[in-house]
């Protein structure tokens, strides 16, 4: 199977280590015969949305791609409807399929147009979750609609930590931010309640010994700071 791969990416191997390393590896054990990269942020950056297209399609065509998958389609992207019915008349005839990797909303913040394009173009979209967004999604054309939540990423979170601790200083460990929406109508506005709460609940039950990292907690004692993504994996091991 020869498969082009779409990137949400400036660098693909360095901004989606996972996937990246994940498809090379199938090269590696004989599933894949190809793998081929664009990231669609970095070219379109460069060199605008055409130079995207018109690299998919060249690409495609040379190595008579099998699949080619739009990856977090859901960006600032133009209207995709012209590149993806390209791509879908190739003489190899490649599967397309795309997948949602952010949360959105059924009222506000919704799944925005490109990708509502690009999934009902696609043979195959996998979703982040189901309910209001496959009903959404399907009654707009999409069609085989699957579940694929996110995963651990195993290049970022399989080696050691960074820093070695000696023993650990928390009973429990939390790393996320407080969200804030004041729209009472918003889905994110009761999620961002139910946050607080929730870190509300363990500071009070383990106070010290809760490690809390991200942003917005300032005044919660357990809280350890702001925190980049990839420290998470030294906030984890204390």
């Amino acid at each position: 199977m020869k498969l082009l791969v779409l990137y949400q990416a400036r660098d693909a191997e360095k901004d989606q280590p996972g996937y990246y390393d994940g498809f090379q590896r199938l090269v590696r054990e004989g599933v894949l015969e190809v793998h081929l990269a664009i990231p669609y942020y970095g070219v379109s950056e460069a060199r605008g949305w055409d130079a995207v297209w018109t690299d998919a399609y060249e690409i495609a065509r040379q190595v008579e791609a099998d699949a080619v998958f739009l990856q977090f389609f859901h960006g600032p992207i133009p209207d995709p409807t012209k590149g993806i019915q390209r791509l879908k008349g190739l003489p190899s005839r490649p599967t397309l399929f795309t997948s949602l990797g952010d949360p959105f909303g059924q009222w506000t913040k919704q799944v925005p147009n490109c990708f509502r394009i690009a999934s009902a173009l696609s043979d195959v979209t996998f979703l982040t979750g189901m309910g209001y967004l496959a009903r959404q999604l399907g009654r707009l054309g999409s069609k085989n609609l699957v579940l694929m939540p996110n995963g651990c990423c195993q290049v970022r979170f399989s080696g050691q930590a960074g820093t070695i601790f000696a023993q650990p200083e928390f009973e429990v460990t939390f790393v996320g931010s407080r969200i804030r929406s004041r729209n009472p109508l918003s889905h994110f506005y009761w999620v961002s309640r139910k946050r607080v709460e929730f870190v509300g609940a363990f500071t009070k039950r383990y106070g010290r010994q809760f490690g809390l990292s991200g942003n917005g907690w300032i005044g919660n004692p357990s809280w350890q700071g702001p925190i980049s993504y990839t420290g998470q994996h030294d906030a984890y091991h204390r």
